[in-house]
């Protein structure tokens, strides 16, 4: 919209709203002031009513005939006569009700079809006002109630008599408003439109300036007002522009040809750098891939020690992202506990190279592994110092551990083997020998007594001799001694027994069941289990499959590995001793952990824990074979896997992995 129609149309809007808003407020003031009038008359009139009613009350009860019907009612005739007389032209209504039978005296029923709602019940308090809207209207409504003559004095207005002065004024004023409005306006128009046009002259003269034409000029005339002055300052800008443009002009030409040497060489630069940045940020992806694809640690130093590469193995190693370690002091992100820590700092500080530094090391969260650091300092002078590789060999070595173990079994197996029946045949003599000595100290047998009366003794003479001199503690301690050794033998041989197939499908859950039902029955732990001293947490996973296995190896192996651990919780007098035993199923394997929280077991003792004969207990209370005849059943015998994944001082826990689909040997 042009300025000239928005200024016209703002000088004459701008006028009727002012004079309308004088007319609504006017007629808002006097609305207010009519409504509030007439209230004040009403409440004067009906206060008169009451007036005249308690001086006729009053007159009845100086004579003390208050209380006579006959009386009272010609009073009230009176006072209807006399309001009769008085309302019957009024512009407000004068209803009287008689409560005692909720009729209408006055006016009747001439005109009760206007109110026709209002009875007794209409009215709560002793006197009021209120305002009722019906189908004939509005109306205000004022009452007072006279108790002693079970009257109620209704004075009642409609809406329409009340505020018809509002539209009188209207009729007078809006003629009135429209007169000085139209003066307005046209004295508006006049003088804008000359403003308008000398503004437009202007705006032609900006627009040829804008379009490239610096000649234009515009007519001026001696400065009489703003708009003067600013059309003299537009038409000296016009001049002052055009003799610059003239003299830019001028300069740009000489220039120009300065100008287009300059580029071409710019040009060849640009090209230049252009293809040495794309080489370099070719190398630099080509550097990030190798760095990023390395399955190994690889973090990059600065010379304050400071990281500044750090690849996505060690993110996924560390627990730590690029952006939380890039900056941080590679010293600080080191378990400064581990065993490699202090070797590496050493190197690292004095920028010296090594390589395959093995040891248990811990970074940022990680937890300790066995690692091969190895370190390549950068002899140029640039902000890296060097490289940090740092390989996880956990599995290696416990492969490692693994196969020495394998060996020292197959080792054990071959011994037992060749000695089995080099051992079995002496020991079976001695057995049966000492089991024939016992025999012939029998009472019950007739030769044993036969035989000592020929030696000129008695058999009971022979027996209490051989009591007083312990020599039937010294016969049980010879079988004793002789079952045990069978046993070792008997345990030996488990480990050349790699032939025998599995038997059949069996739950694991059953298993682990039966061998906990065995270990309560055990005269080691039988009194501590009637007493409650262990607590057995047991958390099995419903619904595993039964795997194909010898179900008497397996729980021989379980039977040994939670005896081992019932064992060291007795030994060592834990308080509130407790064994874990989960049972979950993995991806093509079921897995048993068993946990114990006892005092745990220094690194050399774990080292040795699965080598046969080998035990922490004294002589004669443990042959040393328990763990690793378990760990020959479950690995050789059922092809699964048993390894101690955790010992210090909360407990010890040993993991057990059985193949779903085993069909292998037991």
């Amino acid at each position: 919209m042009k300025l000239i129609y928005k200024i016209n149309l703002f000088s004459l809007v701008f006028p009727a709203l002012m004079a309308l808003i004088v007319v609504l407020t006017g007629l808002s003031v006097m609305n207010r002031v009519i409504y509030d009038l007439n209230r004040k008359l009403i409440l004067k009139e009906i206060t008169n009513l009451v007036s005249h009613i308690e001086s006729d009350h009053k007159i009845l009860k100086k004579a003390g005939v208050d209380d006579y019907p006959q009386y009272i009612n010609q009073a009230k005739r009176d006072f209807l006569d006399y309001v009769s007389d008085k309302h019957n032209n009024a512009e407000n209504q004068l209803i009287i009700i008689d409560t005692s039978i909720d009729k209408w005296v006055y006016p009747g029923s001439i005109k009760a079809g206007l109110l026709p709602e209002l009875n007794r019940d209409s009215f709560n308090h002793i006197s009021g006002e209120m305002d009722l809207i019906n189908s004939k209207g509005s109306f205000y409504v004022n009452y007072v109630k006279i108790p002693y003559w079970n009257w109620i004095i209704v004075l009642v207005i409609s809406s329409r008599d009340l505020f018809r002065e509002i539209g009188n004024y209207l009729r007078l004023v809006l003629p009135l408003s429209i007169i000085p409005l139209a003066a307005g306006l046209i004295l508006n128009y006049f003088s804008l439109k000359n403003v308008i046009s000398r503004i437009n002259d202007s705006l032609f003269c900006l627009k040829e300036v804008e379009n490239g034409n610096l000649q234009t000029r515009m007519k001026l005339r001696e400065p009489r007002d703003e708009i003067d002055a600013v059309q003299q300052a537009i038409s000296n800008m016009i001049s002052s522009l055009y003799s610059l443009y003239t003299e830019l002009e001028t300069r740009v030409e000489d220039r120009t040809g300065e100008l287009a040497k300059t580029n071409a060489l710019l040009m060849q630069e640009i090209r230049a750098g252009d293809r040495a940045r794309n080489e370099i940020s070719y190398l630099n992806h080509y550097l990030k891939d190798i760095i990023d694809s390395m399955p190994t640690i690889l973090i990059g130093l600065n010379r304050d020690f400071s990281v500044n590469t750090w690849n996505p193995e060690a993110e996924k190693k560390t627990g730590f992202i690029a952006g939380k370690a890039t900056g941080m002091n590679i010293f600080n992100l080191m378990d400064r506990n581990s065993e490699l820590y202090s070797q590496i700092e050493i190197k690292v500080r004095e920028d010296e190279s090594f390589s395959d530094l093995q040891g248990k090391i811990s970074i940022g969260e990680s937890e300790v592994f066995f690692g091969e650091v190895s370190y390549f300092s950068l002899q140029e002078q640039r902000a890296e110092m060097g490289i940090l590789q740092i390989r996880d060999i956990t599995e290696k070595i416990q492969l490692e551990d693994l196969l020495r173990q394998s060996e020292k079994m197959l080792s054990v197996g071959g011994l037992a083997a060749g000695m089995a029946h080099e051992i079995n045949n002496p020991l079976a003599g001695m057995m049966q020998s000492a089991q024939n000595i016992k025999r012939r100290l029998n009472h019950d047998i007739p030769a044993n007594r036969k035989k000592a009366e020929e030696a000129g003794t008695t058999l009971n003479a022979i027996i209490r001799y051989s009591e007083l001199r312990n020599i039937p503690d010294m016969i049980q301690s010879i079988l004793d001694s002789g079952k045990k050794a069978a046993e070792i033998v008997d345990d030996m041989v488990t480990f050349s027994q790699s032939e025998a197939k599995v038997s059949s499908l069996h739950s694991i859950a059953a298993i682990l069941i039966n061998v906990l039902a065995s270990l309560k029955r055990d005269d080691a732990f039988k009194a501590e289990f009637q007493r409650d001293y262990f607590t057995i947490v047991e958390e099995y996973t419903p619904d595993l499959p039964s795997i194909l296995c010898n179900e008497k190896k397996l729980e021989q192996a379980f039977y040994n590995i939670i005896r081992n651990a019932l064992q060291i919780l007795l030994d060592s007098k834990s308080r509130d001793p407790r064994i874990y035993i989960r049972l979950s199923q993995g991806i093509n394997s079921l897995q048993v952990e068993i946990e114990d929280n006892g005092p745990g077991m220094n690194e050399e003792i774990q080292k040795r824990i699965f080598e046969p004969f080998f035990s922490t207990k004294e002589i004669n209370q443990g042959k040393g074979l328990g763990l690793s005849i378990s760990y020959y059943i479950i690995r050789d015998h059922h092809g699964g896997n048993l390894w101690l994944e955790k010992s210090d001082e909360n407990g010890s826990l040993f993991i057990v992995t059985l193949p779903i689909s085993t069909i292998g040997n037991a």
